[in-house]
């Protein structure tokens, strides 16, 4: 007598587009459910957005990205490029910052702030 290895298919549930389906998809890693786990019981003190001018490229990105986190307390810099257009600077801090504090970092990288 001999024995039989049965095998059973189940179906799996598919992830969102792009995701990949659920037994290969991506999983988030340790480090960022870490630090989203961080994010949500430490909030940052402030968000604020600046309209910037001047900025063209990637290259231009990196500056203003550079010199903004180069300011005490800056957590996290995002920037929309706009090409030839008002590109948006959103800088999330760990305690309340000057605007002008941030305004001047992005003029020292060698763009203009709208409004200022």
């Amino acid at each position: 007598m001999t024995d039989a290895l049965k095998i059973t298919a189940r179906p799996l549930p598919l992830v969102d587009a792009g995701g990949g389906c659920a037994c290969c998809g991506p999983t988030p890693s340790t480090a960022e459910a870490a630090a989203d786990a961080f994010e949500q019981h430490n909030p940052p003190a402030q968000i604020a957005v600046f309209e910037v001018e001047g900025m063209t490229c990637e290259h231009c990105v990196g500056r203003v990205t550079d010199a903004v986190k180069a300011v005490e307390s800056v957590r996290e810099v995002q920037v929309q490029l706009v090409p030839a257009g008002l590109s948006m600077v959103t800088v999330a801090t760990d305690r309340l910052l000057l605007p002008a504090t941030v305004r001047a970092a992005i003029e020292e990288a060698g763009y203009s702030v709208s409004g200022s």
